[in-house]
């Protein structure tokens, strides 16, 4: 196993369903590389409730960082 930090970064807009499965898959993986990790995941803007489903997993996987964009910020 290396000893080198790993940011994750990653962002979703109404992934409420897809978010638990996404966070076990990332760990599991980021695990398997290094000790030190995080996952970055910006929530874009999401009128589905999935901050609050962030905030309540960040007690689960204490590596991870959320972001809240009060908009979306897509690409005109």
């Amino acid at each position: 196993m290396n000893n080198i930090s790993i940011s994750l970064v990653t962002y979703g807009l109404n992934e409420k369903k897809n978010i638990p499965k996404f966070l076990y898959w990332a760990e599991n993986f980021l695990k398997k590389i290094s000790y030190d990790y995080e996952i970055i995941f910006f929530d874009d803007g999401s009128t589905d409730n999935s901050y609050g489903l962030l905030c309540l997993l960040k007690k689960k996987y204490k590596n991870l960082k959320i972001i809240k964009n009060k908009k979306n910020f897509r690409p005109a």
